[in-house]
């Protein structure tokens, strides 16, 4: 047995998913860990967006979200940014299963309630076709596991919509 794991590691040494660095476990190095940093302190108290100091954000001072207690856990650039992008674009499935502990983690740090259902936001049905999956589903589903909450589809796209990832942050506002 002892051969077959000497093999296996020499074959496929675990390296970080990030920097490539060689790891004593399958995931991340401590360094890139440690690049995970929350923006819990630093997020606008209305929508979320990264603001110094956790100030409301000039477009939140101007007109409130519409959206009550919106966080997010990472700001979508550095170590976070592109873990997300590798679950997204790089049909890296199982990274969903551990962002969603992290995610799992941040809601309890908040006290937040318990939601009646967790749901997540579909996908182009051309789109969710080419790419096989949708990231937002697994992530949603991989985080209401964890957490035991019911899991289901509440949301559908509509038609001819352009990808949020091809429009600015005025675009993409829902109630702007």
């Amino acid at each position: 047995m002892k051969r077959l794991e000497a093999a296996l590691s020499f074959l496929f040494p675990n390296c970080c998913l990030l920097c490539e660095e060689p790891v004593d476990r399958a995931g991340l190095c401590d360094a890139c860990v440690r690049e995970l940093d929350p923006i819990d302190d630093q997020a606008c108290p209305s929508c979320g967006m990264w603001t110094e100091e956790g100030a409301w954000c000039a477009q939140c001072r101007v007109a409130p979200s519409a959206l009550a207690d919106v966080s997010a856990l990472f700001a979508y650039d550095g170590a976070a940014g592109h873990l997300v992008r590798m679950l997204k674009y790089g049909n890296q499935r199982f990274l969903a299963k551990g962002l969603a502990a992290y995610l799992a983690l941040h809601w309890m740090e908040l006290g937040w309630p318990e939601p009646d259902l967790v749901t997540y936001v579909p996908m182009n049905w051309a789109r969710n076709v080419g790419r096989g999956y949708n990231q937002s589903q697994l992530l949603a589903k991989e985080f209401s596991r964890i957490q035991g909450l019911d899991f289901g589809r509440t949301l559908f796209k509509r038609m001819g919509q352009t990808p949020q990832a091809g429009l600015s942050y005025e675009q993409r506002q829902v109630f702007g």
